[in-house]
């Protein structure tokens, strides 16, 4: 007998005996997938040519019987036989000896107690190595069988022992990817639950938040006395900080679990940093400071790529740069950066690499503190003196940056200012490919309808929410009906025919979505039906307008995107 030294083998008592049973049925080799299958079958075949023996057995022992999980054998008694008992397994030897067993003939071998139960099946020459764990369980054995008496060879044996310990790598191998598929399977389920999860959450803080926003606006537009503006004022202000907080942290949550991806649509890339200079050129005037917007001349114009994401990048570093400036100035510089390959996300493309750097004169930045710049929810030592952040806007700007296959890199000298610069790839885009920017319509506009009836049904499953957009809209002699779910609001639009139905989508008793299908199937000329939901996410979005509606409002919204919509969709005349 030989046996492999770096593997120690139990002897075969009553607990250790349980603990082996448990491994054999824990290793899956007693259930086999198909594609499993066919991998021992293989190894039983090769066996049998390499050693050039008519049958070989990948055998299993139980507690009470032996298995064989793969067979090559030739027409005969052992074709049938799947397994048997104990009784008659030479392999139990195998098992009990925790080593390779040879047995030039059963008929005269002292080891085999009962030799005529292998007449009937012809095994005559035997020879088994055990299937060991890495845990020094024998599970069974790869045997070598010869119908007549055989004098096995020291080469025989280290090709048998060798392919023994093949097959129980390959089981680990196969043991160690079932594990990782479960895993992932567990994580793609922990990461659609997480999904579930955001977009609930999304809807149940934008909905409150929705009305707080809307009702200060309209407040804001009729006379109050100076307190009671200014109350209004802080309540829309701190409306609108709740607001971009539960952005930041939903933008993570969506980056953590995989669900934001790269859109792409041409633009103007002069127009889209004009746009985020002059978002932020009240702030910059109030701290007295210089807010400036440099182009290089060879940058090009119109390009395609992911506008919205490099709007949000730039965003949050020039919002931050004027954030904590209090002397100087803040500039944007964007410039083609012939330094790095044409080419986004390793796509090969002929296109434009623009560099972006955001300069300040505010206070500078500690080496240990760039390090953790872009760490989620963490603030420096400066950014702990401006409370309001939540430390998520460098981190949302850098996975941005990555997702578009750039990097944002931190400088500064020590003491005073910082830049902060990214290049990106974009694709060539024509002008007439861009479309043309429509100014949103100021918050207190009412329509012109020309003398026609417009008809709008306003439909959600909160009361406030309804209120709110009748509210808004009250300047305007619109005629209005409410539903509250989806079923009545098919009810209602079929009878009533609106022009227009302002959907909620997510309601009891039969959701927006399914409600703007029926209703668009079902009439000869179905109303526009505009989305207006809580639902955070792009995919949604997509989703929505594919399932039937004509556009889509995400709350809390400005007074100005509903203004703009119908304005946009019913074509009808803003009366200044």
């Amino acid at each position: 007998m030989t046996f492999p030294e770096d593997l120690k083998v139990q002897p075969d008592i009553p607990d250790i005996n349980e603990c082996r049973i448990e491994a054999l049925h824990e290793s899956g080799l007693l259930r086999l997938a198909s594609s499993d299958q066919a991998i021992y079958d293989y190894y039983t075949r090769l066996v049998s040519d390499l050693l050039e023996v008519p049958v070989s057995l990948i055998s299993l022992v139980d507690s009470d019987r032996q298995v064989f999980i793969s067979k090559c054998v030739p027409d005969g008694p052992l074709k049938s036989l799947n397994g048997t008992c104990l009784r008659k397994s030479l392999c139990k030897l195998v098992v009990d000896a925790g080593a390779t067993v040879k047995i030039t003939n059963t008929q005269e071998s002292e080891a085999v107690s009962e030799p005529g139960v292998f007449v009937d099946t012809g095994i005559i020459g035997y020879l088994g190595s055990p299937l060991i764990t890495n845990e020094g369980h024998v599970l069974g054995a790869l045997c070598a069988i010869d119908q007549m008496p055989r004098q096995w060879t020291a080469k025989e044996i280290l090709i048998l022992e060798a392919m023994a310990r093949s097959i129980m790598l390959e089981c680990r191998l196969r043991l160690k990817g079932n594990k990782l598929e479960e895993l992932n399977a567990r994580l793609e389920s922990a990461l659609h639950h997480k999904s579930d999860f955001l977009a609930n959450m999304s809807h149940e803080l934008r909905n409150p938040l929705n009305a707080v926003i809307g009702f200060s606006q309209i407040l804001a537009n009729h006379e109050l006395q100076p307190t009671l503006r200014e109350a209004v004022g802080i309540i829309n202000a701190s409306a609108n900080h709740l607001h971009t907080l539960i952005n930041d942290v939903l933008e993570m949550s969506k980056i953590d679990s995989g669900v934001v991806e790269v859109a792409e649509e041409d633009f103007e890339i002069r127009r889209l940093a004009g746009d985020v200079i002059e978002m932020f050129q009240l702030s910059a005037a109030g701290k007295d400071i210089l807010l400036e917007l440099e182009f290089n001349s060879e940058c090009p114009t119109w390009m395609s790529g992911d506008c919205q994401k490099v709007r949000q990048i730039l965003i949050n570093l020039v919002g931050n740069a004027v954030k904590f400036t209090d002397r100087g100035g803040v500039t944007l510089r964007i410039e083609d950066d012939e330094m790095e390959p044409s080419c986004r996300l390793g796509e090969s493309h002929q296109g434009t690499r623009l560099r972006f750097v955001i300069s300040d004169t505010g206070p500078g930045l500690e080496k240990e503190e760039i390090d953790w710049l872009f760490v989620p929810f963490h603030q420096t030592k400066t950014g702990a003196k401006h409370p309001g952040g939540t430390g998520l806007g460098l981190a949302i700007s850098q996975k941005f940056a990555q997702l578009l296959g750039g990097n944002i890199i931190a400088e500064s000298p020590g003491k005073e200012g910082s830049t902060f610069s990214f290049s990106l790839g974009f694709k060539p885009a024509e002008a007439s490919h861009v479309k043309a920017a429509k100014p949103l319509l100021p918050s207190n506009g009412r329509f012109d309808f020309g003398g026609v009836e417009r008809k709008i049904l306003i439909v959600d499953d909160i009361r406030v929410n309804r209120v709110l957009l009748k509210t808004l809209l009250s300047d305007s002699p619109f005629d209005f009906k409410e539903a509250e779910n989806g079923a009545v609001a098919v009810e209602i639009a079929q009878a009533w025919c609106p022009d227009l139905i302002l959907m909620d989508i997510k309601m009891p008793v039969m959701n927006g979505l399914d409600a703007t299908r029926m209703i668009k199937s079902s009439m000869a000329n179905p109303p526009v039906v505009v989305a207006v939901t809580g639902n955070a996410f792009d995919v949604d979005r997509e989703r929505i307008l594919a399932g039937g509606c004509d556009a889509f409002i995400r709350k809390p919204y400005q007074s100005s995107e509903i203004f703009d919509t119908i304005d946009r969709l019913l074509s009808v005349s803003l009366i200044s």
